[in-house]
């Protein structure tokens, strides 16, 4: 490559535009990386906001299959308590664990209606 010489004032008018366009380029470089910073950011926010909405933990009482979430257990809204039966419920971390340990859901007596 064939390298041209300039006078100094030409030359000083090219290193100006080199170091417009090269601290351009680090402009959009630096602006991208941001923009894939931020956008890792609200992946994260929203897989962990997922996480927390699904259910993890199993109870059963006869036929009937209830779940919580690490969500509904901060808030303490879940089922307590068996709909039919009244009987306290007790959560297992898996459906088979749930299965092996369920018992028939038993009507209500009559004292309770």
């Amino acid at each position: 490559m064939q390298t041209q010489l300039h006078l100094t004032f030409e030359q000083a008018l090219l290193d100006a535009a080199r170091v417009a366009r090269d601290s351009l380029a680090r402009a959009k470089a630096e602006a991208k990386r941001q923009a894939e910073l931020d956008k890792l950011g609200r992946r994260l926010q929203r897989e962990t906001a997922r996480r927390e909405r699904t259910p993890d933990q199993v109870a059963l009482c006869g036929l009937y299959y209830y779940n919580r979430s690490p969500r509904t257990r901060a808030n303490g809204s879940f089922w307590h308590n068996c709909v039919r039966c009244g009987k306290a419920l007790q959560y297992y971390d898996t459906y088979e664990e749930a299965k092996t340990n369920n018992r028939e859901c038993q009507n209500p007596s009559p004292a309770r209606l």
